[in-house]
């Protein structure tokens, strides 16, 4: 994670500073919402998600900003959004969020939100790890954290969040095996075992 006085916090608290002078408002909220009461609010939450971010509550602000996405998709949302995510470790959620903050944005109107996506964007990738997993039938599952991982063949290649991660890889007809991806590993093996066959045994002579 950046410390609290990289560039990152400065694009965070540059930009809540447009925000709080009016100019990312209009660009966030000029668009007819769906009613007043839905933009009230997803105003409001957004406000609290800023205010989270400026304190560096960053656990905070991704729920705030999430809650105000999930009632309207504003291209200044998505970026604050991004950005509190990267600092919580969530780095591909917030490239999902800057894909689609580039495709909702207006490259004049949001000229200079989007001035600060690249370094931004660039940031998230930095934080991902790249982790080949190589698995034994080549035809298990993969789930890593819960989450089945699409894929097939003995080796399988996964970006995934900063941090420690779990692995589940499973095969009917074989013992299920688990292990952790830990910090600064980039390979691990996972060999499945068949299970014993059930002997069937008599109860009595």
């Amino acid at each position: 994670m950046a410390p609290p006085g990289s560039r990152l916090t400065w694009i965070v608290l540059a930009f809540a500073s447009l925000v709080s002078s009016g100019v990312t408002v209009r660009t966030a909220w000029a668009q007819e919402a769906p009613t007043a009461e839905t933009q009230a609010e997803a105003r409001r939450l957004f406000e609290e998600g800023r205010a989270h971010a400026e304190a560096e509550r960053w656990p905070a602000a991704v729920t705030s900003f999430e809650s105000s996405r999930a009632l309207l998709e504003r291209p200044s949302t998505l970026f604050n959004l991004a950005s509190a995510l990267v600092r919580v470790g969530r780095s591909l959620e917030a490239l999902e969020a800057l894909d689609v903050l580039e495709r909702v944005a207006d490259p004049r109107r949001d000229r200079a939100m989007l001035a600060g996506v690249p370094d931004l964007r660039a940031r998230a990738d930095s934080s991902l790890r790249h982790v080949v997993l190589t698995v034994a039938p080549e035809t298990a599952l993969l789930e890593v954290d819960g989450e089945p991982i699409e894929g097939a063949g003995p080796r399988r290649e996964l970006t995934l969040d900063p941090g420690a991660h779990s692995a589940s890889v499973s095969l009917a007809g074989f013992t299920t095996e688990r292990a952790e991806i830990a910090l600064g590993q980039d390979e691990l093996s996972v060999t499945l075992r068949p299970r014993s066959a059930r002997v069937h045994v008599e109860p009595s002579f």
